[in-house]
């Protein structure tokens, strides 16, 4: 690789925590420089002394303008969707105001009571909102083990029924999206998808790929998996690695966390890998809030809370009292 053809590097004198930045644009009294913690900035000319170029060997630098141009390209797309919100009067909700609609919602976090009754599950209570005894149930059907099982026997009938009432007993999927296909499901495609499901949540060939190979499992004749039942398997077997989608939900989160995102009509694996990197870096912000999600499935609870209607309004209303 012929290093002039990267742009160079440069690091803040005093801001070493911002990592290492790019020239996003330069103007004539400005230059506006992306960094590594995620954010753009803009100096006026008696601050470039602040910014010295630095050396690095040269796929260690293609590595980070790589990360540090689609970075500056999220950037470029939160502006053109704060100008959007802006001549349209539209209210965009940051993650910054999402920390704070969740906060309003449950007080102590993940682990208020009020949350665990509405995603998780308390004791003396089952409801199909509640996603820590499906979690435990995927545990046991879905184990490594019985998989390996599973994918050298000829009927796996008793599987697909199992699999059926585990998504019947929680709220991700409807009885129509997954009932239906399982039970009219021909025997290739069961036997595919068994071999599918083992290959997504324990090989290590790129997740994309993974997803791709249930989701052709998943459809036969005019049927096709939703998005909701495409993800529910990983989420529930694996939910610290894997991400339940609901569309209309990553659509919204996108507008501010990844701008440039497909909209997600297809289900495909290129598009679950954007959207469960989407949530892991969530997850990642979130803790950094001083937040405590146990998993990804409390992730998709923080975006489904903080990106309805109601979370909107206990913002506003907040704002207007502290505003008062």
């Amino acid at each position: 690789m012929d290093p002039t053809d990267l742009p160079a590097l440069f690091a803040h004198r005093a801001r070493p925590k911002w990592g290492l930045a790019i020239l996003a644009w330069e103007g004539r009294d400005k230059r506006r420089y992306q960094f590594q913690d995620g954010k753009a900035r803009t100096f006026k000319e008696g601050f470039y002394r602040f910014l010295e170029e630095v050396d690095r060997p040269v796929d260690v630098t293609a590595s980070v303008v790589a990360e540090l141009e689609r970075m500056l390209e999220v950037s470029r797309g939160r502006e053109k969707q704060i100008e959007q919100a802006q001549a349209t009067g539209r209210t965009l909700i940051t993650l910054e105001d999402q920390v704070k609609i969740f906060s309003l919602c449950y007080e102590q976090g993940f682990q208020d009571p009020a949350y665990e009754d509405d995603f998780r599950g308390v004791e003396g209570k089952s409801l199909k909102r509640h996603l820590d005894p499906a979690v435990e149930k995927a545990g046991e059907i879905f184990a490594e083990e019985r998989l390996a099982e599973l994918v050298e026997k000829d009927d796996v009938s008793a599987f697909l029924k199992e699999t059926s009432e585990l998504l019947g007993s929680t709220s991700l999927t409807s009885g129509k999206s997954h009932a239906g296909l399982f039970d009219a499901m021909p025997e290739a495609n069961g036997k595919a998808f068994v071999k599918a499901l083992q290959g997504l949540l324990y090989a290590e060939t790129k997740v994309e790929q993974r997803f791709d190979a249930l989701v052709a499992a998943l459809s036969y004749g005019n049927t096709t998996p939703t998005w909701q039942l495409a993800s529910a398997f990983g989420a529930l077997a694996l939910p610290m690695e894997h991400i339940y989608v609901r569309p209309s939900v990553f659509r919204d989160q996108a507008r501010w966390m990844a701008p440039q995102l497909d909209d997600g009509s297809n289900v495909s694996g290129p598009v679950y890998a954007r959207y469960r990197n989407m949530g892991m870096r969530i997850m990642k912000r979130l803790r950094e809030a001083g937040l405590k999600p146990r998993d990804m499935l409390d992730v998709y609870g923080f975006m489904w809370t903080t990106l309805r209607p109601k979370g909107r309004e206990l913002l506003e209303q907040a704002k207007a009292a502290a505003a008062s």
